[in-house]
């Protein structure tokens, strides 16, 4: 069996929390769960790094209420490092509000570190995101009084769908075929073994 129409990069990316495990933020003596939603657009198809442009949304944050900044939508930058694996560098402006006005604080998440790891190496199915105790800064527009000089971040996320990661592209899966491994090919039938300097195409499990 073979895949007629194979997958082109993906252009729109969708990332979210893994189920019991929230996006942590560490803001003082407030530790602010959520889950959270990333949607967003590649600024192009293909690229190293690979730009991205979208926005953050977050819910079930307990009794405080967490979103990015009217106006400061988030960039995130994928760089390949390796098979499977890539840095990914977050920027953005997060708003936290837990009641009251000396707890209504602003961070900015400029030059946050991640690793992402495609569906091939991660222990998730569709690939994963991770960021680890990342310093977030108090934003100088920021007017609570309680509100740290610095908190911590922690987020782990999924792609919707598998998403892999090869030559400076983010992308979905590629082609199909029953007589082919689980494996790197220069066509889109996989029927060639390698990778080539242009597109390079991988098969599916089936």
């Amino acid at each position: 069996m073979e895949d007629s129409n194979p997958c082109t990069a993906s252009e729109h990316i969708h990332l979210a929390t893994l189920s019991g495990a929230k996006h942590k933020l560490l803001a003082g003596l407030i530790t602010v769960s959520c889950d959270a939603l990333y949607l967003g657009d590649a600024l192009s198809a293909t690229g190293n790094p690979l730009a991205i442009h979208g926005t953050l949304t977050y819910t079930e944050c307990g009794s405080c209420t967490v979103e990015e900044l009217e106006g400061a939508d988030s960039l995130i930058e994928v760089q390949e490092e390796g098979h499977e694996t890539a840095k990914v560098t977050y920027e953005y402006i997060l708003f936290l509000d837990c009641g009251g006005s000396a707890l209504e604080c602003e961070f900015d998440g400029e030059g946050l570190l991640g690793t992402a790891k495609g569906p091939l190496l991660s222990s998730e199915t569709n690939g994963s995101v991770t960021l680890t105790n990342q310093i977030v800064h108090k934003h100088p527009t920021g007017t609570g009084s309680f509100c740290p000089k610095e908190s911590k971040l922690d987020i782990v996320t999924t792609p919707l769908m598998k998403t892999y990661i090869v030559l400076g592209s983010w992308v979905k899966h590629w082609c199909r075929h029953s007589l082919s491994e689980v494996g790197d090919y220069t066509d889109e039938l996989c029927l060639v073994t390698g990778k080539p300097d242009g597109e390079l195409f991988l098969l599916e499990e089936i």
